[in-house]
């Protein structure tokens, strides 16, 4: 993919700190985790969904025998985040 140096986390970092702030980073980096993991698993049920169908779209006749299960979360990011700043109000 692509490889971050020295230099450049720690250049992200400092922005980080600078744009959310010290307090509530560790709430920020959490979330983001959330989503990142979350669009990981949307994306690798698309890709099973997509080479499921591709035979089918190769040769018409052949049937999807195994229905592909979709499983939506929704994540209370927001939710968390509204509580810690009503904590520190």
């Amino acid at each position: 993919m692509f490889s971050l140096g020295y230099q450049e986390m720690v250049l992200i970092s400092v922005i980080a700190i600078l744009v959310v702030g010290p307090k509530r980073l560790p709430g920020f980096l959490k979330q983001a985790g959330k989503i990142s993991v979350m669009l990981r698993r949307n994306f690798e049920e698309f890709r099973r969904e997509l080479e499921s169908t591709v035979p089918t779209l190769e040769n018409p006749d052949v049937e999807v025998t195994k229905p592909v299960e979709t499983k939506t979360k929704e994540l209370p990011a927001q939710t968390e985040l509204n509580k810690s700043e009503e904590n520190q109000s």
